[in-house]
Order: C-alpha cells, then sequence, then structure tokens
C-alpha cells in the first residue's frame, strides 16, 4: 500500500507563527507562547475556567472518566473539509491544541437573563439535577450529541452518555429528560413535557441548532512555537513536513509526543517530560478511510468513533461480515468523548509503550490479521503485524494506517470484553476470535483460527497451541473442545498485580469464551438448554416509572406538588457557583498536600529543600507550625484527636506529612513531588477487620480493645431457645464504600481585617469554625463561613473537609494572603476514609417455619486508624428491621486498621445492620428451602412486641405502636410486581438456561428516622419594597433539595407564591451553633424552624392585618414596616420542640437480576421498589432522592470495591480507571419507583418524611438476587448447600461460586 503515501499533499513550510487562536462562545482567544502562562500540558478546562473565566464548566477526575469537564467542540475534518460537532473532554485536552476549534461551554446555550436552552429547561424540569455538579458537563454532551445528529433516537442517547458520572440522581431522569428529544421517545415521557410539539425535535439553539451555520473559519496552518519553558510545540497539516520534523527531533535526539486525541494522559499520566509535541490532527493523510479489492484501509489518526462507523457500515460488505463485530467491540472501548477524539494509532502507541495496557483496538486489529503501515518517509514504509509491531522502534516514524484484509468464506467472529462494570472499563480479560468453519462438515475448522486474549500478562497474545490443536478440528465433536480447554489451560499463564482479577479467573474467563465461541458456531446442534452459553448478557435500554400522591386540597400552595428544585435552571446553565467558582483573589496562593506512601512506620525525616528551591513556591509547612492544637477532628464525643500533619507516627498510607504553598496551583503540585520522606520502622499494615480481629485475639485484648461494653450489648427481654428445632451458624462481610461526590473537597480561606473569612465544601459549618479556631488558637469569632451549596457529599464532608479547611487557614495565617485548596480526586481517594466495612458473626435458632427464638451476633466495625466514627451501634439497632426480636442477643464491636479514618457515609451502619439481619433471613430459607418471604412474613413485628434499643428513637422497655406497614406494603408490590408469575418465570428459565440465570429478591425495611439532638436554625427575611421573602438556615444544601422544601414551607406558611422566596448561603453568623447536615433530616428540621420563624413575623403582623380590608401580601408587608413591625424572624429547631417525634419509615425492593454463569457478568432487570414517604412535602425531589439513594446502595452491593497494597496499605483503587460507581448501564433496566398512596406522618414535619437514606438500605436485594442466580447454577452443579456471598460482589464473585468445571461442565 506504499502508493497511498504518494498522494500526500504537497509539502507547507512551518510557518513560525508565533500563536493559536479559538473561540469560546464566539469570542475569539490568542495564546502566545511568550506570555509564559501555559506550558504543553495545560489543559484546556483550566483555560476556560481561570483564564476565560467561564466557571460552569467543571473538573473531577482529570482522566476524562467522569464527564464533568465536557464541552462542545466544531472542528474541520482534516479529510473532507466538513463540520465535525463533537464532545471533548477539556481535561484531557491540551490548549495548544485547539489552534482553529470553535468550543462552546455550557455558558453558551443560556442563562437567566438571556433565557434557557431547551436542554437545560427540560433537564430542569424532569428533575435531573440534585448537587448539580455533573449537570454543566450532563447538558454539554446533549448538546453535542443534538448538534451531530439530526436524526436523534433513543438509543443514541444511552450511548452517549457512557462517560458521564452522577452520583446523585441515579440516571434515570437525566435519560428521561434527554430522550424526550428523540423521534422515538417513549410516549410516556412525552406527556412531561410542558409543550407536546417540542418533544422528539431537536434541541438547537433558537439561533438554528443543529442546523445553524457552520463553526468560524479560523485559519489552520502549521505552526512551530517554541515555548519559554523549552519546548517545541508543531502543528502539521500535511504529510511529508510531519516526517521532517520528525527526522529532525530523531537526529537531535529530541523526546517528543505525537499529539492526536491526547486521551491516553487520562491512563498513562507519567509518561515523560518531552522537550517536542507533535500535532497531527490536522494531517488528511492519516484519516483516510477507503475500501478496494483486497482490504479496507484506517488512517492512523482515524478517531475510534469514526472508526466504528467505518466498521459498523463495512459489515454489510462480501467479505467484511467480521467488521461489524469489531465496530461493535469498539463501542466499549473508553467513553464517548474519548472515541471522538482518541485515534486508533494513538491506541496502539499505548499498548506499544505499555504492554500490560489492555488495548480492546490491539487485541480486534490483530485477531483479524490487521496490518500497521509505519513510516518515516512518503517512501520509506514497512508493514508488520499488529504483534510484531510492539517490537519496532518506532523513534522518527509514524503509524500512518492500517488495512484489514477481505475474507472470503465462512468466517466466525467474535470478541468480548468482561470488565467491572459494562460502561467505561477496562477489561479483566479481553478476547476475539476468527474461525473458518464448515456447518456441512462437522463444523470442521478448516485453516488456522485466530484466538487472543488481553488481560493475561504483557508478552501473552495469540493462544498459539489452542490455535493449532483446533486446526482442522471437528466441532460437533465434543473432544475437541476438551482437547481444547485443556491446552488453553496449560497454556495460559495470567500475572497477578493488583488490583487486577486473580488469576484463577482470568484463566477460567479464557475457557469460558472459547466455550461460548463454540457453542456460537454449533448454534441448534447444541442441547437448547446449553444454547444460551453462547450468547452475551442482553442489555435493553432503560425505562422507568413513578407513581406518588398529590393534594388536590393543597391547589394553592407549593406543598405535596412536584416542583423543580430551586437551583436547577442555574445549576444546567452553569450559573450556579461552587467553592472553587469563587473568583481568584488578589494575591492568592494554592497549596497541595505532601502524602505519606505508607502505612505503620515511623517519620525518620521529611526534606523539602528541593521543593523550596523552585521558583514561585512560598513556604512549606508541616505539624511544627501549627500555634495551636495540631487536630482537624476530635471525634463526636470530643475523645480524640486527627492530626492536621503526622507528627511522628504513621498509621495509614495517605495521611499528611505536610503541605506546599505556591504561586500557583501547578507550581505546588510540581514542589509536592519534589518532598523527600524517609521512614522507619515500617510494619506490613492491618488492613481489614478479620486481620485486626485476629491480631487482638493473638494479644489477649479481643473483649477490650474490639468488642464494647456488655452494658452496650443491644438484647430482647426474653432469654434466647436454647433447644431451637433448627439451628445455623454464618457471617458476612461487608465492603467499604468510598463517597465519590463529583466536587472535590476544596477550601479558599481570606484574611479579613478582623479575623478569616473560609469558603469550604462542608457539611458542617460550627465544626469547621471549632477546629480552625482550635488549630491557630484564636476566637471563634473571628472566623466567617460561608457555604453556597456543595457538590455531593453523603456524608465524607461532614468532618473530612475540616482537615483542607484547617490547612488552609494555617497556611493563610502564616503567610497573611489568601490560600486555596483544591484536593484533586487521587488526593482525595487517599487522604479520606470512606464508608465502614462490616464483618458479622452470628448463630440463630428457629422453628420449622422459620420462626427465630435464639440469634446470637457479634457485628464488628472498622474504624480506620482511629476508633471516632464508629457506626456498629446503629447498626445493632437497625437488626431488629420490621421483625420480633425473640431470644436476640447482639454485640457490637468496633476495629482499628491500617486505613485511613472511615467515617459517615450515606445511612451508616443503618446499611450494614438491615444487611445482615436479612442475610439471616436468606439462610434460614436457605435451610428450610422455602421461599424467603415466608420467612420474613413469620417473622414480622406485631404491636406489643418488644424493641431493642436505638440511639435516640427506641429505648429498654419500648414496645412496638401502631401498624407494621410492610406486609400491606409487600401485598401491594406483589399485585403491582406481579411477584408470583415472575417468580414462577424465573423458576421455569433457570430450568430451561444452564448458562444464564435469573434471580429475585425481596427485601422489606422499617427505618427507624431519628433526630440526634440535632439543632437548626432559619432566618427569614420579608423584604418592605415588594413583599420578596430571603432566607438563611443552617443546613447545607448539597443536592438533597433542603432550599426547595424550606422555600415551600414558607411560601405556605406565608400564603405567598414559592416565586416570591429566596433561599440564601448559609452562614455560620445567622446559624451559629448549627449542627451537622446529615442523617436525612436536615430538609425537614430547618423546614420546620423556617416555619416558626415565618409564624413569629405573622404573629406580628396580625394587628396591623386586622386593620385592613382584604389587602394583598404587598400592601400588607409595607404597612407593617411603615407601622414599625419587624419583618425578621428567627428560629432554631432543637430537641426541646416536642412536637416533632422520631417516627418509623417502611419500604420494600424487589430485584430481579440475570447473569451470565460463564463470565460473571450480571445486570438488574428490574426493580420494584414502594417507600413511605409520609405525606411527600415535593414528590419529585423525594422520588429523586430515593432513586438516587437505592443506586449508591446499588453500587455498594455490586460495583464498589477498596483494595489496598498489602505491604504499603496504600489505597489502588483511588481513580475512575480503577474505582467503578454505577453508570447508565448498572442502574435497573426497568425501575419503578413508587412513594407509597395515601401516606401520613403525625410525627414529622407537614406529615411528611424522610428520603435521603432509607433506599439505600433495600439496595441488598441485589446482592441476594445475584445470590438466588448463582444458587441455581450451583443446583445444576451439584451443589445445594448454604454458601456466603459477601459484598460487593464481583464477576469473579460469581464464576469462583458456581462451581463450574470447565473438563465437566462444558458440553453441546
Amino acid at each position: 500500500m506504499a502508493p497511498l503515501l504518494n498522494k500526500v499533499k504537497p509539502h507547507s513550510e512551518l510557518t513560525g507563527n508565533d500563536s493559536i487562536s479559538f473561540l469560546i462562545n464566539g469570542k475569539q482567544y490568542t495564546v502566545k507562547p511568550t506570555d509564559g502562562r501555559l506550558n504543553p500540558e495545560s489543559r484546556l478546562v483550566d483555560y476556560i475556567r481561570d483564564e476565560a473565566k467561564l466557571k460552569g464548566t467543571k473538573w473531577t477526575c482529570r482522566e476524562g472518566g467522569c464527564g464533568a469537564c465536557v464541552v462542545t467542540a466544531r472542528t474541520k475534518d482534516p479529510q473532507t473539509g466538513q463540520e465535525l460537532v463533537r464532545a471533548v473532554n477539556s481535561c484531557l485536552t491540551p490548549v495548544y491544541a485547539c489552534d482553529g476549534w470553535d468550543i462552546s461551554t455550557v455558558e453558551d446555550l443560556g442563562n437567566r437573563r438571556d433565557g434557557f436552552h431547551p436542554i437545560q429547561k427540560r433537564l430542569a424540569q424532569f428533575g435531573g439535577t440534585q448537587c448539580g455538579f455533573c449537570t454543566a458537563g450532563m447538558v454539554m454532551n446533549m448538546y453535542s450529541l443534538a448538534m451531530s445528529n439530526k436524526n436523534l433516537k433513543s438509543q443514541d442517547v444511552e450511548r452517549s452518555f457512557d462517560g458521564s458520572i452522577c452520583r446523585c440522581t441515579g440516571y434515570r431522569p437525566i435519560f428521561d429528560a434527554f430522550k424526550s428529544f428523540a423521534d422515538d421517545a417513549d410516549p410516556e415521557i412525552k406527556k412531561r413535557c410542558g409543550d407536546i410539539e417540542d418533544c422528539g425535535k431537536c434541541p438547537g439553539k433558537s439561533s438554528g441548532g443543529c442546523c445553524s451555520g457552520p463553526a468560524a473559519n479560523l485559519p489552520s496552518a502549521n505552526l512551530d512555537l517554541s515555548l519559554p519553558t523549552g519546548e517545541k510545540w508543531n502543528k502539521i497539516t500535511d504529510l511529508k513536513t510531519t516526517f521532517e520534523v520528525l527526522e529532525n527531533h530523531a537526529k537531535n535526539n529530541v523526546k517528543y509526543r505525537i499529539v492526536a486525541g491526547n486521551t491516553g494522559t487520562g491512563v498513562f499520566k507519567f509518561d515523560g517530560p518531552y522537550d517536542a509535541y507533535v500535532e497531527v490532527n490536522n494531517v488528511p493523510d492519516l484519516s483516510v478511510l477507503s475500501v478496494n479489492k483486497s482490504e479496507a484501509v484506517l488512517g492512523g489518526a482515524v478517531t475510534l468513533t469514526k472508526a466504528i462507523d467505518f466498521l459498523e457500515n463495512l459489515g454489510n460488505t462480501e467479505g467484511f461480515k467480521y467488521a461489524g463485530g469489531m465496530g461493535h467491540h469498539l463501542r466499549r472501548v473508553a467513553n464517548t468523548p474519548i472515541r471522538n477524539f482518541g485515534t486508533i494509532a494513538g491506541n496502539i502507541m499505548m499498548k506499544h509503550d505499555h504492554h500490560d495496557f489492555p488495548s480492546d483496538v490491539f487485541l480486534i486489529l490483530e485477531t483479524v490479521g490487521a496490518k500497521v503501515y509505519v513510516a518515516s518517509s512518503p517512501t520509506d514504509i514497512s508493514s508488520y503485524t499488529l504483534l510484531d509491531f510492539l517490537n519496532v522502534d518506532t523513534k522518527g516514524k509514524l503509524i500512518v494506517y492500517f488495512t484489514i484484509p477481505k475474507r472470503t468464506g465462512n468466517y466466525v467472529y467474535r470478541s468480548f470484553k468482561i470488565t467491572k462494570r459494562h460502561q467505561n472499563a477496562h477489561a479483566y480479560v479481553n478476547a476475539a476470535f476468527l474461525i473458518k468453519v464448515d456447518p456441512a462438515v462437522d463444523f470442521k475448522i478448516t485453516e488456522k483460527p485466530s484466538i487472543c486474549f488481553g488481560g493475561i500478562n504483557p508478552k501473552f497474545v495469540h493462544a498459539t497451541r489452542t490455535e493449532e490443536s483446533l486446526t482442522g478440528a471437528d466441532l460437533a465433536d465434543p473432544n475437541a473442545l476438551k482437547q481444547a480447554i485443556r491446552t488453553l489451560d496449560e497454556e495460559v499463564e495470567p500475572d497477578h498485580h493488583l488490583p487486577d482479577a486473580t488469576p484463577q479467573y482470568r484463566k477460567q474467563l479464557t475457557k469460558s469464551l472459547l466455550y461460548k465461541v463454540i457453542l456460537g458456531i454449533l448454534g441448534e446442534k447444541a442441547d437448547e438448554n446449553l444454547r444460551s452459553g453462547a450468547i452475551d448478557l442482553p442489555r435493553k435500554p432503560n425505562s422507568g416509572k413513578q407513581i406518588y400522591d398529590t393534594d388536590e386540597d393543597f391547589a394553592d400552595s407549593p406543598l405535596y406538588k412536584p416542583v423543580a428544585k430551586l437551583e436547577a435552571l442555574i445549576q444546567c446553565s452553569g450559573e450556579a457557583e461552587y467553592v472553587n467558582d469563587i473568583p481568584k483573589q488578589t494575591d492568592e496562593l494554592a497549596g497541595v498536600f505532601v502524602l505519606a506512601t505508607v502505612a505503620n512506620a515511623e517519620i525518620l525525616n521529611i526534606d523539602a529543600s528541593d521543593a523550596l528551591k523552585v521558583p514561585g513556591v512560598v513556604t512549606f509547612i508541616t505539624a511544627k507550625d501549627i500555634p495551636g492544637r495540631n487536630s482537624f477532628y476530635d471525634g463526636f464525643m470530643l475523645n480524640g484527636r486527627e492530626e492536621v500533619f503526622v507528627e511522628t507516627d504513621i498509621k495509614a498510607s495517605g495521611q499528611a506529612l505536610g503541605l506546599v504553598v505556591a504561586e500557583s496551583r501547578d507550581i505546588a503540585i510540581a514542589a509536592a513531588k519534589l518532598v523527600k520522606a524517609e521512614y522507619k520502622d515500617k510494619k506490613k499494615p492491618i488492613l481489614k477487620i478479620k486481620e485486626a480481629i485476629e491480631k487482638a485475639k493473638a494479644e489477649g485484648t479481643f473483649e477490650t480493645a474490639v468488642m464494647y461494653p456488655s452494658f452496650m450489648t443491644v438484647k430482647s427481654p426474653d432469654v434466647p431457645n436454647t433447644a431451637s428445632e433448627h439451628k445455623i451458624k454464618g457471617e458476612l462481610n461487608i465492603g467499604g464504600q468510598a463517597h465519590f461526590y463529583m466536587e472535590n473537597i476544596v477550601a479558599l480561606v481570606i484574611p479579613q481585617d478582623d479575623g478569616l473569612m473560609v469558603h469550604v465544601t462542608t457539611q458542617w459549618m460550627d465544626h469547621v469554625q471549632m477546629m480552625i479556631a482550635k488549630a491557630l488558637n484564636i476566637p471563634n469569632n473571628s472566623i466567617d463561613i460561608k457555604v453556597k451549596r456543595c457538590g455531593g457529599a453523603f456524608g465524607g464532608k461532614a468532618n473530612r473537609s475540616t482537615q483542607v479547611a484547617v490547612a488552609a487557614a494555617l497556611a493563610s495565617h502564616i503567610t497573611r494572603k489568601p490560600v486555596r485548596i483544591v484536593l484533586d480526586m487521587e488526593h482525595g481517594f487517599e487522604m479520606m476514609g470512606k464508608r465502614l466495612p462490616y464483618y458479622a458473626e452470628y448463630e440463630v435458632g428457629f422453628d420449622q417455619t422459620g420462626k427465630i427464638d435464639a440469634l446470637q451476633a457479634k457485628v464488628v466495625c472498622d474504624t480506620g486508624i482511629y476508633d471516632l466514627d464508629a457506626t456498629s451501634l446503629f447498626a445493632v439497632a437497625f437488626m431488629q428491621n420490621c421483625y420480633h426480636a425473640r431470644g436476640w442477643n447482639i454485640r457490637p464491636g468496633r476495629a482499628t486498621t491500617n486505613t485511613h479514618l472511615n467515617t459517615y457515609c450515606r445511612a451508616p451502619g443503618t446499611t450494614q445492620g438491615i444487611a445482615i439481619i436479612e442475610n439471616i433471613m436468606e439462610h434460614i430459607a436457605d435451610v428450610l428451602q422455602k421461599d424467603a418471604l415466608e420467612i420474613r412474613q413469620a417473622n414480622f413485628l406485631k404491636p406489643g412486641d418488644p424493641l431493642l434499643p436505638a440511639h435516640g428513637k427506641q429505648h429498654e422497655g419500648d414496645v412496638f405502636e401502631g401498624v407494621n406497614l410492610i406486609p400491606t406494603i409487600i401485598e401491594e408490590l406483589k399485585r403491582n410486581a406481579n411477584y408470583e408469575e415472575r417468580k414462577r418465570f424465573v423458576e421455569d428459565f433457570n430450568k430451561s438456561n444452564r448458562w444464564m440465570k435469573r434471580g429475585l429478591a425481596l427485601v422489606p425495611m422499617r427505618y427507624l428516622q431519628a433526630y440526634h439532638g440535632m439543632k437548626y436554625a432559619s432566618f427569614v427575611a420579608i423584604h418592605n419594597q415588594d413583599g420578596t421573602v430571603s432566607i438563611s438556615h443552617g443546613g447545607i444544601e448539597f443536592g438533597q433539595g433542603i432550599n426547595t422544601k424550606v422555600a415551600q414551607a414558607a411560601a405556605h406558611t406565608l400564603g405567598i407564591p414559592l416565586s416570591k422566596v429566596a433561599v440564601k448561603a448559609s452562614n455560620n453568623l445567622i446559624a451559629a451553633n448549627t449542627s451537622v447536615t446529615a442523617a436525612g433530616v436536615t430538609s425537614e428540621l430547618a423546614s420546620y424552624a423556617t416555619i416558626r420563624a415565618c409564624e413569629q413575623i405573622l404573629e406580628r403582623m396580625a394587628p396591623i392585618k386586622k386593620g385592613l380590608e382584604d389587602p394583598s401580601w404587598e400592601e400588607l408587608v409595607q404597612k407593617c414596616n411603615q407601622g414599625g413591625i419587624d419583618l425578621r424572624g428567627t428560629y432554631q429547631y432543637s430537641a426541646n420542640d416536642v412536637d416533632v417525634k422520631p417516627y418509623d419509615i417502611y419500604g420494600v425492593n424487589l430485584t430481579e437480576v440475570e447473569v451470565d454463569i460463564l463470565t460473571g457478568e450480571f445486570k438488574i432487570v428490574r426493580l420494584d421498589l414502594i417507600e413511605d414517604a409520609g405525606k411527600s412535602l415535593s414528590p419529585e425531589i423525594d422520588i429523586g432522592q430515593i432513586e438516587g439513594s437505592l443506586v449508591m446502595g446499588l453500587g455498594l452491593w455490586s460495583e464498589e470495591r477498596l483494595i489496598f497494597d498489602p505491604e504499603t496499605g496504600r489505597l489502588l483503587t483511588r481513580n475512575t480507571w480503577e474505582y467503578k460507581v454505577p453508570f447508565p448501564k448498572c442502574i435497573p433496566e426497568d425501575m419503578r419507583i413508587v412513594i407509597m398512596r395515601n401516606g401520613n406522618n403525625p410525627f414529622g414535619v407537614l406529615r411528611s418524611k424522610s428520603t435521603g437514606e432509607p433506599a439505600l438500605c433495600v439496595a441488598v436485594a441485589v446482592l441476594f438476587a445475584i445470590k438466588n442466580a448463582i444458587k441455581a447454577a450451583r443446583k445444576d452443579a451439584g451443589n445445594t448447600e448454604w454458601f456466603q456471598l459477601d459484598g460487593p460482589v464481583t464477576p469473579e464473585d460469581v464464576v469462583r461460586l458456581s462451581l463450574t468445571d470447565p473438563v465437566d461442565h462444558f458440553q453441546y
């Protein structure tokens, strides 16, 4: 194919131009290297935020894994000149690569002043925002899709959001909003549109949107830029010049990087540094796509997105049918914004430079016999197989194009990617097969097949011996399979590097995937019940239903009806301000932490001398620089001390050793890497609860150091039955979970004439104030704190963010300048504790009906390095759930390990307590061979039954009063969800399918909602000119809708429209001494305080109102003001408000899953949840809270596993590459949420109930559903014994526990 290079465009000289130019929202920006502000690694996201001052675009991961930074880029196709409109991760895009681009950010779409874009309005209308931090990226991803696709389909929407994380909503409302623009939008979704005519229409701008004019035609020419830091940036638009530049760099031993999509920097962050950067995006010859008589050609700079379209279309061409499968596979590579700019050659070069990289692109190209063409000039070109290319010296050379051959005959192509998560995840094992068979002759393999695996070890690609074994084999002969499996077992030798899956699982996958392929080839020749093994786990589009009551009696009130969140539209437009959006202050400095990289050691020395030599570094701060108490958290009971900076003993990897303070964040990051820490007396860390327990037992301290004193044991008044008819023993391990708030922790501290102004992402202002005062040894009243909103929290910003605030305050105190600290994701993961892991062991006695008459258990939580945030006392109380406790004796405990102090995370302890008792119910059902629902029903709580003591809710001697709503909810759920019919379907399905299994599980919940002595203040001011109302309260808005509910309560109480109410930022003056925003009660109690404050004002206004005849609100307010009436009210809720009492929340979750037994992959087919929310104050917000809580729980039980280095204690799952939270394809395909009809709550505020946490507690049903599917597979394998399944469950767990033996069980 060398003649292809003879067609290159004429040589054009490098211009030597001294700048680049691009548009952002129609405004031209010019960057000159001589300005010295940018380096070759400077990212577009930072330019947008810091130079263009457009703060709507956010960043979270800085590796292309979360979608917060997505913007729209309009460029020209170098081959055709046509306009390309694409979503791009601005966190990966070098600024210097943007020459000639037309970039749109969320601010370009709409705003409060000019009006909002249809996409923005629709997302707000559908309840698609909560904390709002991900929203701008979501909007721009949708905008990019709409601008590039005139015939939008629902499937396009689902496919395009494989790189966007929302931790709050559970995705469903976001998808509903965006699917409403699709041509084939579901009629139910269309009904929700404000203007039905808008649904299904292209959501472009009013100026034309996706039919608007072309992008601005900025010049695009060769550039040769010399940067002040010494690097070169070459932008090249023709191939000949590219070769000359590369030759020159090679000749002069210049270390260079070829830049196209630059997406690989999200994976390999530490490649480099480089002396030169050669940008080839605009070289037409590298973007060729063509087909001739013998092969198809794909240029090296062809993006993965274009390759997908090309290959899927090529699959319809004779001789290239296998290409369709290649295109389909590429849809699972990375995510849409990455694929939009990442290139084929770039992906292959990552594999070339890092042989352990599990490249799907490499794998499928090698499997089909592709060739890669590498050139150093138009005439010096060589071709290689993909495998041979891995050892080619590419210095001075360029991948020009790839070819895939035309193949005639009956070729079967299959490829697989088995991952932690279906979307945006690298493979445990990936595999591809190309096999030529003759179906007419016993499915004879007529030529040597191509069988490739990735994820085995860096050297393993082809299963060579297996390929030889199968050459000429008749697949209809079962012995051919057995021989191939034996051979594969012998030649596959996986390596093992944490956090990768075990070698045993990865080896098993190679055999399972080969079996899948052969079953697929045999088709109907295989036994009917085995055929499911041939297929991939089928995945359908997502759908959902939400049912709730509204109250017609309150038609004129904003209460009890769905209203959009107050902040929704400004979140959708990027106008909502978060802490890091606050403009840079004069002389502002940046702080970056230096972290310990080992656990369980002593500090020998910290040497910051090299860091302090870096120009722009101001100082390095350690524990010795703290004038007061070196602590940022003393525990809720003020019984401990967690150091801001370690003094001597390192207990956990990731503890802060010090803080580099510099003139910019980039300088501080670079300098922090130069700080050297030396350690002594390093010991192997204790990282798991059971290790800590065994250590305590060996030291004889288990009863005192791990288990709480006996008076803290939770027990029922009766004694256990020692002669129970049946007895079981068991245990359950529950893993931790990262909070994974989208907004990383940020603190900005500004010196004032009377102290410090602190802006911080916190749930607890009072705590931040207290700990800064202690650390700096200054009075509390010299510290002002203001919090407008947080981008998610989930308990992780209750006390963890205080460390960052104290460090920033200390730095500001020392330097007397403003200091901002912004944690990146990896630092946040390493520094901050997570949800507490748990270990429980139990012994249970019960009768033939399953009724428990004896239960003894130990429940131990992992507190991390200090026992400050233990939650096992909550867990043992919640173990009672909705059941009669007969003969129960439950001992709580806590274990310390060498992991960071674990802390409160949404539904802390409550989640684990309910999971433990529900696991026991499943265990009993297994022993008695009954439906687990029968066991639960046999144990249901009835009036008069004793209640176990629970903090703030139940006390010793209390009995259950009222009605247990669980039986009623279950009956409703059984009817609405067709429980009996689906149970029969699952049974029949499992009998008929050996390799695909269904599982069904139902979990009930009685959630004990207490107020824990919380205090929340509210201040209400009525403005006399127009009667509008401003409110500031002590809660923190982080997505739960607290501001909206407070505004609804105020508007209802005052009898005015909701539009007249505004909620302002929280601060520690108006809300002094306020409690942490947590436990799901703040919305209620802040609303309560607001109602009481409004009532104060109304009481003062009443005499004036009596003297007026039917005045308007505005008239009344003005008259009151003229009459000297104080139009301000303030009130603080406290435990003294006895009219607000604790209450129970009920709910039932029915979850159905489908599991691929051969690979371990699973999906949630359907989930039905009915939850008691009392009389929902704001149904859309409550539905959102329920769904978000539920999906976070699904992540806890089925995806999010924390893995530590066993030697150093360092967290290995600390970024989006390794730690996987739920993505859109992880949520139930069919999710139906019902707020219980005719609900009421005489004890709560305005008859409502909390919704932020309970649903997470019933998410454990997914664990039991998966277990029931595994149970069906084990039965087929001849084993019916009870087995333990811990959470979170992984595909590896499924395969291991299914007991599949390839030798015995792989049959036809």
